[in-house]
């Protein structure tokens, strides 16, 4: 009995001692992870659109990183709230600014933070401390949606002042001048051989 308990008591020992091996290996592994990440927040007030969770974040067309977390905004109905995922090293910026991006003809988009300017101090992610913000500008893409309407009413305008030019009176005047137009030409056709005399 004495033996099957010292058995048992070092089997213990050993199971213990490898759980503690192992859960010190993985919290190594975490702090190693965390120096080598850093996290951002960026709120979107334009679609995200073809945005997913692991998308890619590039800056200046580098990819550094992918989306963590895509969710609404509790203090702003209007705005979506991103969180990103990049390398440390990645010289974010107090100017840098985010958009979003196509990728392709597929509809997929991807983030793309800007560089800032050099005289600009970095934008520093602390282990443990929230997330600091990267502004957020509208895409390309997004601009255009928003010019469309005005776009539209002027081409609208346009093809109404069209229509009023064309309209039934012009309409009747132009085709006039084109018959005096065509008359004259029939009668300068017709005396052409005194033109031609004369000119001789």
């Amino acid at each position: 009995m004495e033996t099957k308990a010292n058995h048992l008591l070092i089997g213990s020992l050993v199971l213990l001692l490898a759980a503690g091996i192992f859960a010190g290996i993985i919290w190594l592994a975490r702090i190693d992870i965390n120096e080598r990440l850093s996290y951002y927040v960026i709120h979107f007030t334009d679609s995200v659109a073809g945005l997913r969770v692991g998308g890619d974040v590039r800056f200046n067309g580098i990819q550094v990183g992918t989306v963590k977390t895509i969710q609404f905004d509790d203090t702003n109905p209007q705005r979506v709230k991103v969180t990103v995922e990049i390398a440390a090293n990645t010289p974010v910026r107090h100017d840098s600014y985010a958009e979003m991006e196509p990728q392709g003809i597929t509809g997929v988009s991807y983030i793309l933070i800007t560089g800032g300017t050099a005289d600009s101090k970095l934008l520093k992610y602390r282990h443990g401390k929230p997330p600091p913000e990267i502004p957020a500008r509208p895409s390309q893409i997004s601009k255009l949606i928003d010019a469309a309407p005005e776009v539209l009413s002027r081409a609208v305008a346009a093809l109404d002042n069209i229509n009023k030019i064309l309209g039934p009176d012009n309409q009747a005047r132009i085709a006039k001048i084109l018959n005096d137009t065509s008359q004259v030409t029939a009668t300068i056709a017709g005396r052409k051989r005194d033109l031609d005399a004369f000119i001789a």
